[in-house]
Formats: structure tokens, C-alpha cells, sequence
């Protein structure tokens, strides 16, 4: 059992390892083919390949604009379903949760393209392929990532007799008290470790970004400004329009994903004290 646990634990490591290079050597690979001036061009502000001005800096901002606002959306929401669970004790709702996670994110993008986007679009200005679209339909997607983490780190401390929940009746407490006055200050590092991985899995969706952005390569002023985030940046060049600069910029936009999810991964490795 050890040597298949080892097995395994290698190619891990060997595809991660495999992964990184690639990524970096196509990334010096482009950069070699064009000149200082046009690796530094991949940082400024603007994205028009025919005058010759290949920013990527508007994408970054929109990819992290996005994320940070579904998982500011989230949170609440996976909070409430918490409590909502341990206030029943409601197993359906994690059979739910569970069943979400399997669903394509295609389906997700589908949804919001013909429910969330039409309402945006009444309700607000512009033609409701915004930011705000993007996170609303990111938030559904992490949601129940995050619950499930934050779930399964409280599940053992407010149900194993030896750990709190006897402790919190002889004083009084109900499950709910327990939930919000103990369990959660006990479980912080594992509540934010949800977080963070959630915040990852936003961070680097593609398809979501593609249907419902608008696609637009500027710099987002508002919630209600359509943008294009990294992924999506790659996902939409295709083989007749790359040049060796335009080739730059893709490899740069996987090698800061990649390393974004890796530093995501790390810091909740740390934080879980593994």
C-alpha cells in the first residue's frame, strides 16, 4: 500500500514539476523571439494588436475583480447555508451541495446567459455583460466548495461526544450557539482555507468568463463594465493570429494562473498546519 501511495505521490509531483516547465519555458521561449520593448509592452495598460500594443494589465484586473467579488459574494451565502444545516440538521442540503459541485460549469454559463444577463441588463445600465454577471455566477460556482470545506471541519467537532458538543450542552448551549459562538473560532483556519480555494477555482474559470464578460480587453471602471479576464484571453486567440508577442502574452497569462492557484494552494497548506 505504501509503494502505490508513493507511486502516486511522485507522478503528482512529476506532473506538477512537468507542468511548471512547460509553462515557464514557453514563456522565455516567446519572450527570446521579441525584444525588450515588447516584453515590456505585454505590461501596459492596452490591448490592440494592430498598433501594436499588447497590455495585459486590463485582463489581470479583471480576472482578480471578478473573483474577489464572487467570493465576497459567497461568503455570506455559505455561511447562512451553514447554519441553516446544523440548525436542522439537515443531511438533504449536503446531498445538494454535493450534487452541485458535479454539475458542468457550462450549465452555470448557460443559466446566466439567458436568466442573470436579460435581468442585468433591465435593471442596470449597459448591456448586462459586466463584472457583476460574471461574479454572480462565479459566487453559485464556488458556493458549494466552500460550504462542503467549512462543513466537513465542523461536522466531527460538534457531533463526536468527546470533543465539544457534550461540553456546549452542559452549559447550556444549543446546537446553534455552538455553531456560532465556539465551532467557527475553533475551525477559523479551515473556514478561511475553504475560502481561499474557492477563491482559486474563480480565479482561474473559463468558461463562465467567455459567455457572460462581454470579452472586452479595457480596463474595467465599474461593476457594470464588461472586461475579459486571463483565461478567457487565452481561450479566445486562436492559431491565425498568433504572433511571437501575442504568443508572449498567452504564456504569461497561464504562468500567472498558475502561479496565483499554486500561492492560493501553499497558503492554505500553511494555514491547515500541514
Amino acid at each position: 500500500m505504501k509503494r502505490v501511495i508513493y507511486l502516486f505521490s511522485i507522478l503528482g509531483v512529476l506532473s506538477v514539476a512537468c507542468l511548471s516547465i512547460a509553462i515557464v519555458g514557453g514563456l522565455l521561449y516567446s519572450a527570446a523571439r521579441i525584444d525588450l520593448g515588447g516584453v515590456l509592452s505585454a505590461f501596459s495598460l492596452s490591448w490592440n494588436p494592430p498598433q501594436g500594443e499588447y497590455g495585459v494589465i486590463p485582463m489581470i484586473f479583471g480576472t482578480l475583480s471578478a473573483a474577489v467579488l464572487a467570493t465576497i459574494i459567497a461568503i455570506p451565502l455559505s455561511f447562512g447555508i451553514i447554519i441553516s444545516i446544523w440548525a436542522s440538521n439537515c443531511s438533504f442540503m449536503r446531498w445538494i451541495l454535493r450534487f452541485m459541485t458535479g454539475i458542468p460549469t457550462v450549465v452555470y454559463s448557460f443559466c446566466g446567459l439567458f436568466i442573470l444577463v436579460p435581468i442585468c441588463r433591465t435593471l442596470f445600465v449597459g448591456s448586462g455583460y459586466n463584472i457583476l454577471s460574471v461574479a454572480a455566477v462565479l459566487s453559485i460556482l464556488i458556493l458549494p466548495t466552500m460550504t462542503i470545506i467549512a462543513d466537513s471541519a465542523l461536522y466531527p467537532l460538534l457531533n463526536k461526544p468527546e470533543t465539544l458538543r457534550l461540553t456546549a450542552e452542559s452549559l447550556g448551549l444549543n446546537r446553534e450557539k455552538t455553531l456560532l459562538h465556539i465551532a467557527l473560532y475553533i475551525k477559523r483556519k479551515w473556514l478561511l482555507t475553504g475560502v481561499l480555494l474557492s477563491f482559486s477555482r474563480a480565479l482561474g474559470d473559463t468558461i463562465i468568463a467567455l459567455m457572460i464578460s462581454g470579452n472586452t480587453p479595457v480596463m474595467p471602471d465599474g461593476l457594470f463594465s464588461t472586461m475579459r479576464t486571463l483565461s478567457a484571453h487565452i481561450s479566445l486567440l486562436t492559431a491565425s493570429e498568433i504572433t511571437p508577442q501575442i504568443e508572449f502574452t498567452m504564456f504569461l497569462a497561464g504562468f500567472l494562473l498558475f502561479s496565483a492557484a499554486l500561492a492560493v494552494s501553499l497558503l492554505a497548506k500553511r494555514l491547515r498546519g500541514e
